[in-house]
């Protein structure tokens, strides 16, 4: 017969066992509520980019319209300053847009790498946590997750150093207007199509 100490042993150590299973269950349970607000954050994100994309286009539209109309009144009236002025302020917002498109691009590209990673690790860890998974192809199967799971690091990583560029790129590109017609002067004729150039935006520099 067991004594009174043996008996209160064991209902502390099940005591033990439950909490630490109790403790477990919170754990992954928080663990789980982070990955399901990451998953929405990520797909928040990408739909607001595809929103802007939309925009972009849209204003890009209308920026193109009105500047090929200036385009063609500084095409009979070359030297007429004011129109020459209000087209070069298309101009710039035309090359903004394209430059916000790029970065759009990228963003969006970059959300895809990351839901991409988040589906492997889910997939990685599904197949960690079975523990009858041990044969040579799971073991297999996993290191091919964890190269995916690398290579899509890498990609990112590319990304990341591509939108850096493209951010020093932009930051040399913003020319006052001033500087531009201080350097070409106040004639059309020193500048050339942009509109009208079969929808290809010219550098004005």
């Amino acid at each position: 017969m067991d004594s009174a100490g043996d008996v209160r042993a064991r209902l502390n150590r099940s005591n033990d066992s439950a909490a630490s299973e109790r403790e477990i269950k919170k754990i992954q349970r928080a663990a789980e509520r982070i990955v399901r607000q990451n998953e929405q954050n990520r797909q928040r994100k990408g739909q607001d980019i595809q929103r802007r994309l939309q925009e972009v286009e849209v204003r890009r539209a209308e920026v193109d319209a009105t500047g090929a109309e200036l385009e063609k009144r500084l095409t009979a009236e070359p030297e007429n300053r004011w129109v020459l002025e209000q087209w070069l302020l298309f101009v710039n917002e035309r090359e903004q847009l394209d430059r916000l498109e790029t970065d759009l691009s990228l963003r969006a590209q970059e959300v895809e790498l990351e839901n991409k990673h988040s589906m492997l690790q889910t997939q990685l860890k599904a197949q960690m946590t079975n523990v009858h998974q041990t044969s040579k192809d799971d073991i297999e199967s996993q290191r091919r997750l964890l190269d995916d799971m690398l290579k899509v690091v890498e990609q990112r990583d590319t990304l990341v150093s591509q939108m850096e560029r493209e951010r020093l790129k932009d930051k040399q590109a913003d020319k006052h207007m001033k500087d531009i017609l201080d350097k070409k002067g106040y004639s059309y004729a020193n500048f050339g199509p942009v509109f009208l150039a079969d929808g290809k935006l010219t550098s004005l520099v």
